[in-house]
């Protein structure tokens, strides 16, 4: 009913899912149905919390079937039983990758803008940008302690970007948002250093702007989960793959990755060596 409500377009609440159960015959009395309903959560404020936590029993729950039924069919077809165990966790992983995973640049640029705009007016009544040291004058300079790293991945992302490749960059070292700061200040030409601070006039916003827009159209898509693995990494790959929106694969960087193993005799080389031929195998499939 309610499915039916959101594909018309119907706004939905109590009142109006009384009114439409009132159109079907055999329910009863709904209205008393649906207040029962309304009492039995206390509230609504973490319910994209126990959403997830459906959606990942739904998971389990389609992989415990899936291990059933490829026993069976092990036992009575296996000559076709592999085509068909890739299909079915192939789907299965396609489904387990959520939305938010993975953002386009467009995005990513217009809340680092936002961000900007934030230290723009800390700075101009004297709060420190970042996180105070307690030496007003290195607050001043460098906005609280930050980290800087090369910006040749960034460069390797624009230009294939720019060319039409569809890059999907992991970051688990560094924030989106800056890592679209970097794009937007080596797209305007705007300094660095006024950038992080807050320190921007009008003509810096004016070729910030036109900087965000050349980059929001570019085929550049962030994911910023700390705790990756090499197996998330896939599923989402493939996923952005089947869209069309994978051509190039950025991992930043390749040591960082959750490499948690069950080998109690797996050491932290070997580990990164596991990776790094599984990202290349990726490469090949896609």
């Amino acid at each position: 009913m309610m499915l039916s409500m959101l594909a018309e377009g119907v706004k939905i609440d109590l009142y109006t899912l009384t009114q439409r159960c009132k159109t079907v015959e055999g329910l009863g009395n709904p209205a008393a149905y649906l207040a029962k309903l309304t009492q039995a959560v206390g509230s609504g404020v973490n319910v994209l919390d126990h959403a997830r936590q459906l959606k990942d029993t739904e998971t389990r729950r389609r992989l415990c079937l899936f291990g059933h039924e490829l026993a069976v069919r092990a036992a009575s077809d296996p000559s076709g039983v592999l085509d068909w165990a890739t299909t079915e966790i192939t789907a299965i992983a396609a489904a387990t990758v959520h939305a938010n995973d993975i953002t386009p640049l467009s995005d990513v640029v217009r809340a680092t803008l936002d961000d900007l705009e934030r230290r723009q007016q800390a700075r101009q009544v004297g709060e420190c940008i970042g996180i105070p040291t307690g030496l007003q004058r290195l607050d001043v300079l460098t906005g609280g302690p930050g980290m800087g790293k090369s910006a040749a991945m960034l460069h390797f992302a624009r230009t294939a970007a720019v060319a039409g490749v569809p890059v999907c960059v992991f970051s688990l070292e560094m924030p989106d948002t800056q890592l679209a700061g970097r794009m937007l200040v080596g797209g305007s030409g705007v300094n660095s250093g006024s950038f992080r601070t807050g320190d921007i006039d009008a003509d810096s916003w004016r070729r910030l702007e036109q900087a965000a827009a050349e980059l929001s159209a570019l085929p550049v898509y962030f994911s910023d989960c700390a705790n990756i693995t090499m197996g998330t990494i896939r599923s989402q790959c493939k996923a952005m793959a089947r869209r069309g929106r994978c051509g190039m694969v950025i991992i930043d960087y390749l040591q960082l990755l959750d490499t948690a193993s069950r080998n109690t005799n797996s050491t932290r080389e070997r580990e990164i060596a596991a990776a790094s031929r599984s990202a290349k195998l990726l490469a090949k499939e896609l």
